[in-house]
């Protein structure tokens, strides 16, 4: 998702509502489809429902999450970590790090297996074609 507009629009505002930090909308719902292990809690994103949990071997269904209504906090903990904000500037990021270290530093935040992080941010790196 790409959000861009005029200094002052609202972009953070809306950034910041989107992840679930500062104040709740005040009108409105934010609602997540997602992908989520009955099992160990593990979340993905919609398109992997149906699919084997990589964290416990479980079954990944479809989800519903109302962020600012939800009542388990576990589960909006988990949530918030697998959605991130990357400014254009480099405060966002470990600037003196590489790109890999960037990547490996994101995915230790939301739990990644560590044994599978590697292969993972190369993955990623090659879709990105960076």
């Amino acid at each position: 998702l790409g959000i861009i507009g005029r200094s002052g629009a609202g972009k953070t505002v809306l950034m910041h509502l989107l992840r679930g930090v500062e104040q709740p909308p005040t009108s409105g719902r934010i609602i997540y489809h997602v992908a989520a292990c009955n099992t160990c809690d593990f979340m993905d994103v919609s398109s992997s429902v149906g699919k084997t949990c990589p964290h416990c071997g479980g079954v990944l269904s479809a989800r519903d999450i109302d962020l600012w209504n939800e009542s388990d906090e576990l589960l909006k903990r988990r949530l918030m970590r697998r959605t991130a904000i990357m400014f254009q500037r480099t405060f966002a990021l470990y600037g003196n790090d590489r790109v890999i270290e960037n990547v490996l530093h994101a995915l230790d935040d939301i739990e990644y297996p560590p044994e599978k992080a590697i292969n993972r941010a190369a993955d990623l790196i090659d879709e990105v074609r960076l």
